[in-house]
This record gives C-alpha cells, sequence and structure tokens, in this order.
C-alpha cells in the first residue's frame, strides 16, 4: 500500500493526502490510509465543515480561533500522538 499523510491548517482541519506536506500546512502522521484513519478518528475531534460534512480536526484548535493557541494544540496533538504505543502502519511527524 502507499502511504498517505495526515496533515492540518493553522484552523486544525485534518486532511489525508498522499503528497508530503505543503507550505502552511503541519504534518501530524503518515502511514497507511486504514490505520491513520483509524488512529485519527479515536484521537481528533469530530466537526462539521459547511454545515453538513463530517471531518476531524486537531482536539483544542477552532476555526477563526487565534494562531498561536491552534498552533499549540496542533503542537500538543503532535506530541500525543507521540506517545501513542507503536502501531504498525502509523508514524507520527514532527516529534
Amino acid at each position: 500500500m502507499s502511504k498517505v499523510y495526515a496533515v492540518c491548517g493553522i484552523d486544525g482541519l485534518i486532511r489525508f493526502t498522499p503528497e508530503p506536506v505543503a507550505t502552511g500546512q503541519f504534518a501530524l502522521a503518515v502511514g497507511e490510509l486504514v490505520v491513520i484513519r483509524e488512529v485519527i478518528s479515536a484521537t481528533a475531534e469530530r466537526t462539521q465543515v459547511a454545515g453538513h460534512a463530517v471531518a476531524w480536526r486537531v482536539p483544542g484548535a477552532s476555526e477563526g480561533a487565534d494562531s498561536r493557541a491552534n498552533l499549540s494544540a496542533i503542537a500538543q496533538y503532535i506530541q500525543d500522538l507521540g506517545t501513542r504505543p507503536l502501531q504498525s502502519g502509523f508514524r507520527p511527524l514532527g516529534v
């Protein structure tokens, strides 16, 4: 299987992409899609996007919040992902 990255912007909204992190994004994890989604769904907050689509957001981050507060939440989330037990098909990034 090809690897997938879990990334987010300063708003903390998480997305999955086959591309490495782009400018303005933060890399959270890399691995197999099924495993990445499983870990993110177990650790991130559910949120609604555009009033109807369900998505995942970094815990403590919110759209329109102060960038420093969201950056702190993203950093904490990356650290939290790094403290999880090792799991095949999942590697936290930025730790």
